[in-house]
């Protein structure tokens, strides 16, 4: 029997589109492929880097260790959005869905990216300085 064909990696986003962030082996779902069908979507974290680092702090993976288990009673899908105009930016979405894939939750329920610079709903980015730009939130869709 011929073995399935295998899909071709996904293409660079352009310029201003949100990047795909994809951890070898269990990848959480590309953002870019997020369609909201729920009617809640929940704030349920938010990570914050020291700056030029994907680094995560021991509190935060403590609380999303937590995520994790809630979501394994309660069900939802995580998005894990990276807001920053550096290029870490993508570092730091995998470092987050990395730590909640470890602790048990389904890849294709993890979709993990960064949004663009210019995406209103997150405000006017500054620089990389600025705590705001070194973050990654972390939503639970229901």
């Amino acid at each position: 029997m011929t073995p399935p064909p295998v899909a071709p990696p996904p293409a660079a986003a352009p310029a201003g589109q949100p990047e795909t962030v994809v951890i070898s082996g269990r990848s959480p779902r590309p953002i870019t492929e997020y369609v909201r069908k729920s009617a809640i979507a929940a704030l349920v974290a938010t990570v914050y880097f020291p700056e030029n680092s994907a680094q995560i702090k021991p509190e935060d993976v403590t609380v999303l260790r937590q995520l994790a288990l809630e979501q394994a009673k309660r069900g939802g899908t995580f998005r894990v959005v990276s807001v920053a105009r550096a290029p870490i930016a993508g570092a730091r979405a995998q470092e987050v869905a990395k730590i909640l894939i470890d602790r048990g939750v389904n890849p294709g329920r993890v979709y993990a990216g960064t949004v663009p610079q210019t995406d209103p709903t997150f405000g006017q980015l500054r620089a990389e300085s600025d705590p705001s730009n070194r973050r990654v939130d972390v939503y639970l869709d229901y």
